[in-house]
């Protein structure tokens, strides 16, 4: 896993995602043999109302602290997030291969939440605008493409793009901000126990 998909990785989990990286696609060629047609650099799910909460010591969450999430992701609090990503660490942009009926498809199957009457749709909205809904009433999911490089958040048409130096400000920022909380933990998480210790020399 190369450097920006680790710090892409520790953002989304900050944001109460599961996380998959480097998901290869595989394709059976015409005389029977199989190859890597691509990978989906970043797969990520997010449960509806998934949130990182920190007891004080008082029976029931009224009295919990919540760990903020980054406002840039536009979460919406109340349906399933998934996010197909893709990782430069030059200018953001999405390969003309993840945006492929073939690539979206395994990468929705993937996640499994959403029905086989349900793909074909979503696959195309993908395609066309860059995020598709399925589902309805409190059971809806949102599928979007994002891209992350060197450049400005913001959308990009067919894609939203978050900027490498806002993920990692976002991150040493939930650092600073939570440094009493966090200092007691061993993290296992590689990238976070770096910045960790970068913060510790400033």
């Amino acid at each position: 896993m190369n450097a920006g998909v680790a710090l892409v990785q520790s953002y989304l989990r900050l944001n109460g995602f599961f996380t998959l990286s480097e998901v290869p696609i595989i394709r059976r060629g015409r005389k029977g043999q199989y190859h890597e047609l691509t990978d989906v650099d970043i797969l990520a799910i997010r449960p509806p109302r998934a949130r990182t909460l920190v007891s004080r010591g008082e029976p029931g969450i009224a009295d919990d602290l919540v760990f903020e999430g980054d406002r840039r992701l536009g979460l919406t609090p109340d349906a399933t997030e998934v996010i197909i990503g893709e990782v430069k660490i030059g200018k953001p942009r999405v390969n003309p291969g993840l945006l492929t009926p073939e690539t979206l498809t395994t990468a929705v199957a993937r996640v499994g939440i959403c029905t086989d009457s349900e793909l074909g749709s979503l696959v195309k909205q993908l395609q066309t605008s860059g995020e598709g809904t399925v589902g309805s009433g409190g059971s809806v999911a949102r599928f979007r493409i994002v891209a992350w490089g060197d450049g400005r958040s913001g959308s990009r048409g067919r894609y939203q793009v978050v900027s490498l130096t806002d993920t990692a400000r976002f991150l040493r920022a939930h650092l600073r901000r939570y440094r009493e909380i966090l200092t007691p933990i061993e993290s296992g998480d590689p990238t976070l126990a770096l910045l960790r210790l970068l913060e510790k020399l400033d």
